[in-house]
């Protein structure tokens, strides 16, 4: 009987065995020669935590505020697009896990869903995330359903003004034959 994953790398290696190669690739991989993932995970590698001995800790809370919200730790599930490469649902069901842990989704702007469908499937904050487009129109039609379903935050995001070329899915290998 296979024991459920406990660590990253352990999840990485399921994924890998499990997706198809260019979607492992894409989600694994990052932009150009991935060196800022690279200098991102050795950076990561050099966080400590340092506990503290003698301490109550009978009655513990993550809880805090973010934007004077209230979650129950400080965290938020941060937007990743086309997430439904990896499962079909997966937009649906992290709005979902997000509203039952108490922290906000801060849903993608490259998701497969509507604003509406994902308010439907979560019970919790949602926050939007949103390009400033150049088609105004659009993006005030976007940002009233939002509100409209629900949404209580805005998440605008300027940090693509061109898209990354992703060496690895862009190898030939890297494609089924559906695209050959």
């Amino acid at each position: 009987m296979n024991e459920r994953p406990l660590t990253i790398a352990e999840y990485r290696r399921i994924a890998q065995r499990r997706l198809p190669k260019f979607v492992f690739d894409y989600v694994d991989g990052a932009a150009g020669d991935e060196t800022t993932m690279r200098l991102n995970r050795a950076a990561f590698t050099q966080l400590r935590l340092y506990p503290r001995q003698q301490v109550d800790v009978s009655k513990r809370s993550m809880e805090t505020t973010v934007l004077g919200r209230r979650v129950s730790m400080p965290l938020l599930l941060a937007p990743t697009g086309l997430q439904r490469l990896v499962h079909r649902r997966a937009d649906l069901e992290v709005a979902q896990a997000a509203g039952e842990a108490e922290i906000p989704f801060v849903v993608s702007a490259s998701t497969a869903y509507t604003v509406e469908e994902i308010a439907d499937a979560g019970s919790g904050d949602l926050w939007l995330q949103v390009y400033p487009w150049r088609d105004r129109k659009a993006l005030e039609h976007v940002i009233t359903r939002a509100i409209a379903a629900g949404y209580s935050t805005l998440v605008v995001t300027v940090d693509v003004p061109l898209l990354g070329r992703r060496s690895k899915p862009m190898r030939p290998t890297a494609f089924p034959t559906c695209f050959s």
